[in-house]
């Protein structure tokens, strides 16, 4: 898992490359459509994936004394996240 920024720019030069992939997992292009058009999340999540998100989330190791408040704010959304997405 990863999480990808990409400007408005980029979109739009993707966008404009008549060879962009589509209609496969490699497009960022699908990628956008299904999530920010459809509300999708365009594959499956790896269930090992998600079980280590929130074994990482859940880790007593991380203190919240040592780390950005935007990044306490993941960690504490996290769970409710995975929960309400039946993984």
């Amino acid at each position: 898992m990863s999480l990808m920024a990409v400007s408005k720019e980029a979109w739009a030069a993707i966008d404009r490359n008549p060879a962009a992939p589509r209609d496969s997992f490699l497009s960022i292009l699908d990628w956008r459509d299904q999530w920010h058009g459809n509300g999708r999340f365009p594959y499956t999540p790896s269930v090992s994936d998600l079980h280590g998100v929130l074994a990482a989330a859940k880790n007593e190791a991380i203190s919240p004394g040592n780390m950005s408040s935007d990044n306490a704010k993941i960690i504490g959304m996290t769970p409710a996240w995975l929960t309400r997405s039946g993984k």
